[in-house]
């Protein structure tokens, strides 16, 4: 269980990274509150980084993955995505996949085996990137069918047309 503590160090990271967005608080909450698992990095004492997670069907997401600025390079960021990986492994996960709206966080998952599947525009968040880990066989079927209820929790206000075009996205590829 996290302490208050530990939730204003894991807010603070985002907004420290990204200043001219805001406060996460709600943002950070929001997964919370919707079951995500959270592993943090620390170090004397404070968070250094952290990720969030979540078995979302056969596949785990993963919703956040943050290292503060000073720590980066250093592995903790790999270290922590991996942790993530192998827990929902052991649960059973056949993919693992992650939306960013940042390229160098695209970078960073390409280098650690993820593809880019869809791009995925929202009205009022501009674009995203979706990225899927295959486990073991590709199976873009299980992959379409987890989208639908991930995309509607993740994006609350979503369009049943871009629901649509994300899933013929998979399908339509081969990956």
């Amino acid at each position: 269980m996290l302490i208050k503590n530990e939730v204003a160090q894991i807010v603070a990271i985002p907004t420290e990274i990204w200043p001219n967005y805001g406060d996460f608080d709600d943002e950070i909450r929001w997964y919370i509150y919707r079951g995500f698992d959270i592993n943090v990095a620390v170090e004397d004492g404070q968070v250094i980084g952290f990720v969030m997670y979540r078995r979302f069907g056969e596949g785990g997401n993963i919703g956040w993955l943050a290292v503060k600025e000073d720590y980066r390079g250093r592995g903790i960021g790999t270290a922590l995505l991996k942790a993530a990986e192998e827990t929902m492994l052991t649960e059973g996960a056949k993919f693992f996949f992650v939306d960013s709206d940042s390229q160098s966080n695209w970078q960073f998952y390409v280098r650690r085996g993820y593809e880019k599947i869809a791009n995925i525009y929202l009205p009022d968040e501009g674009n995203t990137q979706l990225f899927v880990k295959w486990v073991g066989e590709r199976n873009p079927e299980k992959l379409a069918r987890v989208m639908r209820p991930w995309l509607t929790t993740v994006y609350e206000s979503i369009d049943e047309e871009i629901i649509r075009d994300v899933e013929e996205r998979i399908l339509s590829k081969q990956i």
